[in-house]
């Protein structure tokens, strides 16, 4: 439960040093890739490196590993911009396959009209003063952390659970069914 809370209360680097996220990293030009026949999972993929690697670091020191589900934000505090599985990992490279397009995520939707549909899709701030801006579509977001996704399994799991108790011949299963 302690891990479910960290991505919310602790700083990109702060998982880091635990070995859960890896902080400031940046997407490494030219290795944006789409799948277009993929329809979700991994239709995305790309390679993030280190904007400013410290002295030693490594991809592979790490609890993220290949086939783990991990979350994709900005360091602007954007969340889940994007989840999906480590493909691979190198010391000084990872790449990431996500459910969700990262570079130019605000686009013009088809029917945009400059004068009568202004309808974008894509990441807008809010200002304390209560004005909002949004950043140039063509601008790729710097900076990005890659955490754990220790949410993944757990949701899995229980969704898998009240699946298999709707089969017929699970053991017990009317049982359950009735005790839901």
């Amino acid at each position: 439960m302690k891990f479910r809370r960290e991505l919310w209360t602790m700083l990109s680097a702060e998982r880091q040093a635990v070995g859960r996220c890896f902080a400031n990293v940046m997407i490494e030009p030219g290795s944006a890739q789409e799948n277009k026949e993929s329809t979700k999972i991994n239709r995305f993929t790309y390679t993030f490196v280190k904007h400013r690697a410290e002295p030693g670091f490594s991809f592979t020191d790490s609890q993220i590993t290949v086939g783990e589900p991990i979350v994709v934000s900005d360091e602007k505090g954007h969340f889940n911009l994007a989840s999906g599985y480590v493909i691979n990992v190198r010391p000084t490279r990872v790449v990431v396959g996500v459910d969700r397009r990262l570079q130019n995520a605000r686009r013009k939707h088809a029917a945009f009209d400059p004068q009568t549909n202004q309808v974008f899709t894509g990441l807008m701030e809010s200002h304390p003063d209560g004005t909002y801006s949004s950043s140039d579509p063509n601008q790729i977001p710097g900076l990005y952390r890659i955490d754990k996704d220790e949410f993944a399994n757990g949701m899995a799991t229980a969704r898998n659970n009240l699946i298999r108790i709707m089969e017929k011949d699970l053991f017990k299963a009317r049982e359950l069914r009735q005790l839901i």
